[in-house]
């Protein structure tokens, strides 16, 4: 995916050669979907009602740690990653906050895209169905094989997504 997102900058290479033989286009990638990154994570923190200075020391913090500043200058695949587990954790915080199979839909195709950027996804994709099956069944009511039904629909919603990624690569 991170290759597929450079693409549209090749035709520039006529007026600006210096954009794809140094490696630029990747560093712009990079600084651009870090820059989301730190986006998302103050949208996820306001979800989480973080106050505005909490969440402005928290945001800076992470925006200036070492390896965050270099992954955004990289022109390396984490910072899409990790804009990915962003958005997926941001989709997670609001459906655990009530929010409905949407969220769960949104979650499933970030971890769907985020493997399509690096396999270390995988794992985050796991605990995430684990996360999902468990508060489901912890907040269905009913007799067990309702529960069962309802956290089994949930796990399919969130991991429908990545599994066609999956497979989709496998191929």
């Amino acid at each position: 995916l991170p290759s597929l997102v450079l693409l549209p900058l090749l035709p520039f290479r006529f007026l600006a050669p210096w954009l794809v033989s140094n490696g630029i286009a990747g560093a712009v990638q990079s600084a651009l979907t870090m820059a989301g990154t730190v986006s998302v994570l103050v949208a996820c923190l306001r979800r989480l009602g973080v106050r505005r200075a909490p969440r402005v020391v928290v945001t800076v913090l992470f925006a200036v740690q070492p390896m965050i500043l270099l992954y955004a200058g990289s022109g390396l695949s984490e910072p899409m990653l990790l804009l990915f587990l962003m958005v997926t954790t941001h989709c997670l915080v609001g459906w655990l906050h009530g929010g409905g199979a949407g969220s769960l839909v949104g979650a499933g195709l970030a971890l769907g895209l985020a493997y399509l950027t690096r396999y270390e996804a995988l794992a985050p994709a796991a605990a995430c169905a684990a996360l999902v099956a468990i508060v489901s069944w912890w907040r269905a009511s009913g007799p067990v094989r309702v529960r069962l039904g309802v956290a089994a629909n949930d796990v399919v919603l969130v991991a429908a997504p990545f599994a066609f990624a999956f497979a989709l690569w496998a191929a």
